[in-house]
């Protein structure tokens, strides 16, 4: 079972990547949702989920912001950050893998396929990193 946590303050968002990694063959998932990136932070605190869905633009920090607050509170365990921008946030999707982030999505571009491949990527990255 893969622990994924939906960092996105928009409800609607959520139930399309529920329904998307619902229906993925490959993987089951235990899904946890979160508003606000200080409630998946405190989230973070209990269960260290193996992929995070993270919209860049929260409404009380942004996602680098919650990148670096992830970072400092996991110190080193391993967890998987796929970071949502919108149309046109190049620059910070370039900052986001800087940053630590996996993978970046454009929610405007997003797919079944091209979600359910960029978590398959990030769980094999997480099942490569264990080995080693």
């Amino acid at each position: 079972m893969i622990t994924v946590f939906f960092v996105e303050d928009f409800a609607e968002d959520r139930v399309v990547y529920r329904r998307f990694l619902e229906r993925d063959e490959q993987y089951s998932y235990d899904i946890y949702e979160f508003e606000s990136g200080e409630k998946a932070l405190q989230g973070c605190q209990e269960k260290i989920p193996d992929v995070i869905l993270l919209d860049y633009r929260l409404p009380d920090i942004d996602g680098l912001e919650f990148l670096n607050q992830l970072q400092r509170q996991t110190q080193g365990s391993q967890t998987s950050v796929i970071m949502l921008t919108g149309q046109g946030d190049e620059t910070i999707t370039v900052q986001a893998i800087k940053s630590g982030a996996q993978d970046y999505l454009v929610k405007g571009k997003l797919t079944p396929d091209n979600l359910r491949r960029a978590v398959h990527g990030a769980i094999e990255q997480l099942m490569q990193m264990s080995i080693h």
